[in-house]
């Protein structure tokens, strides 16, 4: 072993033989100020422990907080960010005189809810903390009416939105940051994060402080491509990052552990056959394989292997068998309460379940945490559901069935017990329509959008040929086309449309839903003649409906705006003033954010300005960051436009911070192109070359899609150069917007190149 193995390889634990280079390497990229790491590998590989170690060094040599987070546990981004914050509120261990203010700042940019979760927050940590806090405190008692228990801060987190709720971490981040607190984060099973918490995670590489180290495992046998590979990998090194793949100890490595274990140096064949009954030298397997080489025992045999298995299983008794084949159901990395394995077991006609379980505990098959019983190794689990015989697995469910009929409000509480992906089918099947969708929602509301769509998918698949099929099937249809709208899964979405399309005895108001999502979907392709089909078609059929006629007007404005079709702006302005006026007043600011911002264009100014401080107005009133960005950036529009530039430029740039802090991207893009275009009309070139590298990084981040934002941004890339005196080409533009039927660029830049200025505003 050479020297650079030395170094962190024996330190303390477990040596992790011939990874001790790769961890050297990743120690060196840390003291250079790396911040963003990524490790995958198949299971069993030592990910884990490789990345345990590297997180644990380097929370030694720069006095980090380590903190350490399973996703299988918290798999939703509700429970993440909870757990997260749970986590921070312990970090802080003192608070000095020159940070009593900190609060207090922190408060005052703070908007609406997350101001107010934000102060129960800080009381919950102050009150851990040292005796100078009286201005603080004061401070905070101003945002907390009433007494303030530990567990409201909680509660007020649960009950925020998503946007309000990644405001408030990130802001909490700050805090327990600007105490003096670097923080590690290490994420590991990352491959069990539904669709939500991905994205969170994702959003945490931007949005968590300066100098915090981020960490992320993944198991690549059980993600899917775009998972990790076209999305987070590119975003970890993007930040600067590395992504390491964790391989199998070479046999070198292998020969020094058998040394260390056995006593004696190896010969080939002992290092060979090592290597083949331990699925090609896993280290969760040679763990178990030198011992007993060592003490003469039967050597045992990795049960991923299906031929292998065999010998583990019969290692245990029947009725611990059969408890592991329940927690097989569960999908990897579940952690399922023990009460509900004992349940099921007895659904399932275990005898004597409190021994089986217990067996199973003493040969670390399983393992026992706070949160629930799980198997020691994923490859544990794939190897008991391998060995699953169809009988068995259809009694297995039937067993889980009962335990979700009995604790069903629990069980969608707790989506890292990872029992409901597996129950789907079971429950598409027995549940009534109502509570099918009663169960989805709750999974969305969570942020368990994986496992919502699984059941609503379940139902509406297994229903598209059953003339008997109630009419709630066809809601289901339309509920896993929004969540895959949600989701960004816009090639998708359209197959369970086609469903309800063909679907005999649908009511006119299922297939206005469906319409409506058509409709969002055909915008977000920038399909604009499918935006005039189903606009038009719904104007027919549901004429009488006001709401509905506003939310198609508003998709419609939208589609306007993109086109720059000025009359037709006009009259679409017209008829949302027109709807707008019997609607609650929560859409009457969502109209009016969307009227300033196409009056803007039209050049009405004054009447522009009017409706963004009205849905301004509101959005401060609700308090939501979202509605309070979106009303931002329709102010900034109308600054922009009525060449109030500076003021313009501000109100983009609170607006761009509400959104990034949120995770509301589409409002930072608009935002941050509105920025470079206030910056060209008013010539500060250097200022908008920024504005337009931060747009780049935003709209080309991997995994999302946005074909005509890049068009404006390349567009606006052309103006720049133009007016610096370069000749340009905008062929390569003008053809990305042709394919979207988007015309006017072509004159907008011609102006541009004839006069080396921006004479009027960019209608982007």
């Amino acid at each position: 072993m050479n020297d650079r193995d030395r170094k962190y390889d024996r330190m303390d634990g477990e040596q992790l033989y011939g990874r001790g280079e790769l961890l050297d390497e990743l120690m060196h990229q840390l003291a250079e100020s790396c911040t963003t790491f990524g490790f995958d590998g198949v299971s069993g590989i030592g990910k884990s422990q490789v990345a345990d170690r590297f997180a644990d060094f380097g929370s030694r040599d720069d006095a980090r907080v380590y903190i350490r987070i399973d996703v299988a546990v918290q798999p939703s981004e509700e429970l993440l960010l909870a757990r997260l914050y749970n986590d921070l509120r312990e970090v802080p261990k003192s608070f000095s005189q020159s940070s009593d203010g900190l609060a207090s700042e922190i408060l005052a940019r703070a908007p609406g809810i997350a101001k107010r979760v934000l102060a129960g927050a800080f009381q919950d940590v102050m009150k851990k903390m040292s005796e100078h806090l009286e201005h603080t405190m004061e401070a905070v008692a101003k945002e907390i009416s009433g007494e303030h228990s530990e567990g409201s801060t909680a509660a007020l987190l649960a009950d925020a939105n998503s946007g309000n709720a990644r405001w408030f971490i990130r802001e909490f981040m700050t805090f327990v940051a600007d105490l003096g607190n670097p923080v590690i984060l290490l994420f590991e099973n990352y491959e069990t994060a539904e669709a939500g918490a991905q994205d969170f995670l994702n959003w945490l590489l931007s949005a968590r402080p300066d100098h915090w180290v981020v960490v992320l495992v993944a198991n690549v046998e059980k993600l899917t491509e775009t998972d990790w590979q076209n999305r987070m990998v590119p975003a970890i090194e993007l930040k600067g990052g590395v992504v390491r793949r964790v391989d199998a100890p070479g046999r070198q490595a292998i020969a020094e552990w058998f040394e260390d274990i056995v006593g004696r140096a190896p010969s080939e064949a002992d290092v060979d056959q090592a290597i083949a009954k331990t699925n090609h030298g896993r280290p969760v397997w040679l763990r178990e394989y030198l011992p007993a080489v060592a003490a003469g025992r039967p050597l045992p045999i990795a049960p991923a292997l299906p031929t292998q298995f065999t010998a583990r299983r019969n290692a245990v008794g029947i009725p611990a068998r059969r408890v592991a084949e329940l927690m097989a159901f569960a999908r990897a990395e579940a952690h399922i309460p023990r009460e509900w394995v004992e349940s099921a077991a007895a659904h399932y006609g275990v005898d004597h379940v409190g021994s089986a379980i217990d067996e199973l505990l003493g040969r670390s098959e399983i393992v026992a945490s706070d949160d629930g019983l799980s198997f020691y190794n994923s490859s544990y689990r794939e190897g008991w559901r391998a060995g699953f015989a169809q009988p068995d697995l259809l009694k297995a469910e039937n067993a889980w069935y009962e335990v979700y009929r009995a604790t069903s409000e629990a069980m969608l509480s707790i989506p890292g017990a990872g029992i409901l992906p597996g129950l789907a089918l079971r429950i598409a099947a027995n549940d009534d329509g109502s509570t099918i969708t009663r169960v989805a929602t709750n999974l969305i509301r969570s942020g368990s959008y994986n496992t919502a769509l699984a059941i609503v998918d379940a139902s509406w698949q297994a229903d598209t040929k059953m003339a008997s099929a109630g009419l709630d099937v066809i809601d289901h249809a339309i509920m896993a086309a929004q969540i895959r709208l949600d989701v960004g899964k816009y090639r998708d979405a359209n197959e369970s449309l086609q469903m309800v399309a063909r679907f005999p005895g649908r009511s006119q108001l299922q297939e206005t839903q469906a319409d409506l999502v058509r409709l969002k979907l055909a915008l977000r392709q920038n399909a604009y003649p499918m935006v005039w089909t189903i606009s038009t078609k719904l104007e027919n059929e549901a004429g009488h409906d006001a709401a509905v006629q506003l939310s198609r007007e508003l998709v419609v404005n939208t589609a306007y705006r993109d086109l720059y079709r000025q009359s037709e702006i006009s009259e679409s302005v017209a008829r949302i003033v027109d709807l707008a006026q019997q609607a609650p007043e929560g859409e009457r600011a969502k109209a009016g954010r969307s009227v300033a911002r196409s009056l803007a264009k039209l050049g009405r100014i004054d009447e522009a300005l009017s409706a963004a401080e009205s849905s301004l107005a509101f959005a401060k009133r609700s308090g939501d960051v979202r509605e309070i960005a979106n009303a931002e950036l329709a102010m900034g529009e109308s600054l922009r436009h009525g060449g109030r530039l500076e003021d313009a430029v501000a109100c983009y740039r609170d607006a761009e911070a509400l959104a990034r802090g949120s995770g509301n991207r589409d409002c930072e893009i608009w935002c941050i192109l509105g920025r470079a275009c206030a910056h060209l009309q008013a010539g500060d070139l250097p200022d908008a070359e920024d504005a337009l590298k931060t747009a780049t990084s935003v709209i080309h981040a991997p995994g999302f899609e946005h074909p005509l934002e890049s068009a404006h941004l390349d567009m606006l890339g052309l103006i720049l150069s133009s007016l610096r005196g370069n000749a340009i080409d905008p062929a390569d533009a003008l053809r990305a917007y042709k394919s979207f039927g988007v015309e006017w660029p072509a004159a907008f830049i011609r102006a541009v190149e004839s006069s080396r200025r921006v004479a009027d505003p960019i209608p982007i």
